[in-house]
Protein backbone atom coordinates (compact mmCIF):
# COMPACT_ATOMS: atom_id res chain seq x y z
CA UNK A 1 0.00 0.00 0.00
CA UNK A 2 2.95 2.39 0.81
CA UNK A 3 4.27 1.83 -2.67
CA UNK A 4 0.56 2.61 -4.19
CA UNK A 5 0.36 6.13 -2.43
CA UNK A 6 3.95 7.40 -1.98
CA UNK A 7 3.49 9.02 -5.53
CA UNK A 8 3.25 13.24 -4.31
CA UNK A 9 4.85 14.76 -1.85
CA UNK A 10 2.82 13.74 0.72
CA UNK A 11 2.90 10.36 2.13
CA UNK A 12 0.15 8.10 3.19
CA UNK A 13 1.16 6.02 6.37
CA UNK A 14 0.22 2.69 5.68
CA UNK A 15 0.47 1.11 9.37
CA UNK A 16 -2.18 3.73 9.86
CA UNK A 17 -4.43 3.86 7.14
CA UNK A 18 -6.52 0.51 7.33
CA UNK A 19 -7.49 0.20 11.05
CA UNK A 20 -6.86 3.57 12.97
CA UNK A 21 -7.40 6.29 10.41
CA UNK A 22 -10.89 5.00 9.35
CA UNK A 23 -12.86 7.77 10.18
CA UNK A 24 -10.03 9.59 11.31
CA UNK A 25 -8.39 13.07 9.68
CA UNK A 26 -6.11 12.70 5.94
CA UNK A 27 -3.50 15.86 6.24
CA UNK A 28 -3.42 16.71 2.78
CA UNK A 29 -0.36 18.36 1.44
CA UNK A 30 3.90 18.10 1.46
CA UNK A 31 4.63 16.55 4.74
CA UNK A 32 7.38 18.66 5.44
CA UNK A 33 5.10 21.96 5.30
CA UNK A 34 3.50 20.92 8.25
CA UNK A 35 6.10 21.61 10.00
CA UNK A 36 8.46 20.50 13.04
CA UNK A 37 8.11 16.95 13.13
CA UNK A 38 6.87 17.78 16.31
CA UNK A 39 4.06 20.50 16.07
CA UNK A 40 2.76 17.75 12.94
CA UNK A 41 -0.94 16.32 13.56
CA UNK A 42 0.59 12.99 13.15
CA UNK A 43 1.05 13.08 16.61
CA UNK A 44 -2.56 12.50 16.79
CA UNK A 45 -3.66 8.53 15.88
CA UNK A 46 -6.19 8.60 13.39
CA UNK A 47 -3.68 11.32 11.24
CA UNK A 48 -2.85 9.90 7.60
CA UNK A 49 -0.50 12.27 5.74
CA UNK A 50 -1.06 12.72 1.52
CA UNK A 51 0.12 14.71 -1.19
CA UNK A 52 -2.61 16.55 -3.50
CA UNK A 53 -2.58 14.03 -5.80
CA UNK A 54 -2.68 10.89 -3.51
CA UNK A 55 -6.61 11.83 -3.12
CA UNK A 56 -8.63 9.18 -5.26
CA UNK A 57 -11.71 7.75 -5.00
CA UNK A 58 -9.91 4.80 -4.02
CA UNK A 59 -7.70 6.24 -0.88
CA UNK A 60 -10.81 8.25 0.26
CA UNK A 61 -13.25 4.97 0.41
CA UNK A 62 -10.48 3.04 1.68
CA UNK A 63 -9.82 5.72 4.80
CA UNK A 64 -13.75 7.33 4.90
CA UNK A 65 -12.28 10.02 6.56
CA UNK A 66 -14.25 12.38 8.69
CA UNK A 67 -11.88 15.38 8.23
CA UNK A 68 -9.64 16.79 5.87
CA UNK A 69 -7.05 19.13 6.55
CA UNK A 70 -4.38 21.37 4.09
CA UNK A 71 -2.89 24.48 4.03
CA UNK A 72 -4.52 27.33 2.41
CA UNK A 73 -1.85 27.49 -0.53
CA UNK A 74 0.70 24.64 -1.39
CA UNK A 75 3.35 23.79 -3.91
CA UNK A 76 1.12 21.67 -5.88
CA UNK A 77 -2.78 23.11 -4.79
CA UNK A 78 -4.42 25.35 -3.34
CA UNK A 79 -7.77 24.79 -1.02
CA UNK A 80 -10.60 25.78 -4.12
CA UNK A 81 -8.88 22.68 -5.96
CA UNK A 82 -8.88 20.44 -3.07
CA UNK A 83 -12.37 21.46 -2.19
CA UNK A 84 -13.55 20.64 -5.83
CA UNK A 85 -11.88 17.49 -6.13
CA UNK A 86 -13.59 16.55 -2.94
CA UNK A 87 -16.90 17.06 -3.95
CA UNK A 88 -16.28 15.54 -7.55
CA UNK A 89 -15.53 12.46 -5.13
CA UNK A 90 -19.13 12.89 -3.51
CA UNK A 91 -17.12 13.90 0.20
CA UNK A 92 -19.51 15.61 2.75
CA UNK A 93 -17.26 15.96 5.50
CA UNK A 94 -15.72 18.64 7.08
CA UNK A 95 -12.40 19.98 5.20
CA UNK A 96 -10.42 22.63 7.32
CA UNK A 97 -7.61 24.65 5.73
CA UNK A 98 -5.07 26.09 7.57
CA UNK A 99 -4.43 29.57 7.22
CA UNK A 100 -3.49 33.26 9.19
CA UNK A 101 -5.79 35.11 7.01
CA UNK A 102 -7.60 38.62 8.19
CA UNK A 103 -10.65 37.80 6.27
CA UNK A 104 -11.33 34.39 5.89
CA UNK A 105 -15.07 34.56 5.69
CA UNK A 106 -14.40 35.45 2.02
CA UNK A 107 -12.50 32.41 1.19
CA UNK A 108 -15.45 30.27 3.01
CA UNK A 109 -18.23 31.78 1.08
CA UNK A 110 -16.51 31.45 -1.99
CA UNK A 111 -15.85 27.79 -1.30
CA UNK A 112 -19.18 26.86 0.02
CA UNK A 113 -20.84 28.50 -2.80
CA UNK A 114 -18.83 26.14 -5.10
CA UNK A 115 -18.93 23.01 -3.13
CA UNK A 116 -22.41 23.19 -1.39
CA UNK A 117 -21.66 19.26 0.37
CA UNK A 118 -18.41 20.35 2.09
CA UNK A 119 -18.23 21.83 5.84
CA UNK A 120 -15.45 24.38 5.01
CA UNK A 121 -13.88 26.76 7.19
CA UNK A 122 -10.13 28.14 7.86
CA UNK A 123 -8.57 28.01 10.83
CA UNK A 124 -5.29 29.64 11.71
CA UNK A 125 -2.15 27.37 12.58
CA UNK A 126 -2.05 28.49 16.13
CA UNK A 127 -5.86 27.10 16.79
CA UNK A 128 -4.22 24.10 16.07
CA UNK A 129 -1.24 23.92 17.77
CA UNK A 130 0.85 24.15 14.98
CA UNK A 131 4.17 26.27 13.36
CA UNK A 132 3.93 26.34 10.10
Amino acid sequence: MKDEFERGRGRVLPAAAPREARRGIVAVGDVDGWGPASDRPAREKGVVFAGFSDITGSLMNMLDPKLILSPLVATEFDCTDLALKLDSMGFSGSYIAVADLPRPDMVEQEIRSLCSRLEFGIVAPADLGLTL
